[in-house]
């Protein structure tokens, strides 16, 4: 038994090389147990092959190194948390880019469709390094590591990556969560009032672009809106969001069929709320925003749906 299981690794490596994936690590046993560790200290965890063990680790990109030798650095290179992974597993890592997250898995092909990327945001400045890097990220051909450097490589080039100093934790961090609004709370009653349709999956949805920074989307509108001082920024569609017109007449004009045959139009109350937000709460997976409405006090509670 333990001859043939040699074999099949032996086999598995060949084909590794041939295809010219260079795995940083790869499980001892068929059962899934860990490699035997032979090195250990605090950042680094190195087995009996000299291969290290990605669990638990985090990197920051450097920047993408092309054929030539030149390297492109990632901009911004004010944001922290930007152009981040973070191992959950040896092969499983969440990356942060700018307003995305993606769960990358390193043990099968990881294809993204160009056609879905998007023009990221980070706060009010559009970024093109956003989309490359996306595209790198997810359709690398083979990738390497040390204790010192990570580097997915594809077409001549490689993204470098080094280990992450910083001191903010994933868990705490809102870039790239996905939020789906649950109702408006009266707050003197308690009560929860969902909005139609229920069954849209892209209506009522925030993501978080920055810490402070989402892009909100109602029925058929949307917006970049800022937590800091509930200002809108950049707005994608100017008139859904223009206070100098009538709110109820803006909104309704907008509507979105759910396939049962009837028309949805946008919540007067939810785009009060959002253009007139007075404070908000946010927590790991509630996110609050209080508003006043014809003399009554509410809330807009959105759960996260996408971390």
């Amino acid at each position: 038994m333990k001859t043939k299981i040699f074999r099949v690794l032996l086999i598995f490596t060949a084909v590794l090389v041939i295809a010219g994936c260079n795995k940083a690590l790869q499980m001892n046993e068929e059962d899934g147990s860990e490699p035997k560790v032979v090195e250990e200290n605090d950042d680094c965890v190195v087995n009996e092959d000299g291969e290290i063990s990605l669990k638990g680790t985090k990197w920051k990109l450097a920047g993408l190194v092309m054929d030539s030798g030149e390297i492109i650095e990632p901009t911004p290179t004010e944001c922290e948390e930007c152009y981040t992974l973070w191992f959950d597993t040896d092969y499983t890592a969440t990356v942060i880019s700018i307003a995305r997250r993606l769960k990358l898995d390193l043990s099968i092909s990881n294809d993204f469709e160009i056609g879905r990327l998007i023009i990221e945001k980070y706060d009010e400045i559009e970024y093109d390094f956003s989309g490359l890097f996306t595209v790198e990220i997810t359709r690398f051909q083979s990738y390497s590591a040390t204790c010192d450097e990570l580097k997915f490589y594809s077409g001549g080039r490689c993204l470098l990556f080094k280990p992450y100093e910083g001191d903010i934790q994933l868990e705490t961090m809102y870039r790239g969560t996905r939020w789906k609004l649950s109702g408006i709370v009266d707050e003197k009653t308690g009560d929860l009032k969902e909005l139609e349709p229920v069954d849209c999956s892209e209506c009522y949805t925030l993501l978080f672009a920055g810490e402070h920074y989402v892009s909100i989307r109602s029925i058929n509108a949307s917006h970049h809106y800022s937590l800091i001082n509930f200002s809108v920024f950049n707005p994608l569609l100017p008139s859904f969001f223009d206070r100098s017109q009538d709110k109820a007449e803006e909104w309704t004009k907008h509507s979105w069929g759910g396939g049962d045959g009837n028309f949805y139009e946008d919540s007067i109350i939810f785009r009060w709320g959002i253009i007139y937000a007075e404070s908000y709460e946010l927590s790991s997976d509630e996110l609050k925003i209080f508003f006043t409405y014809l003399g009554n006090n509410y809330y807009l509670t959105f759960k996260c749906i996408y971390r």
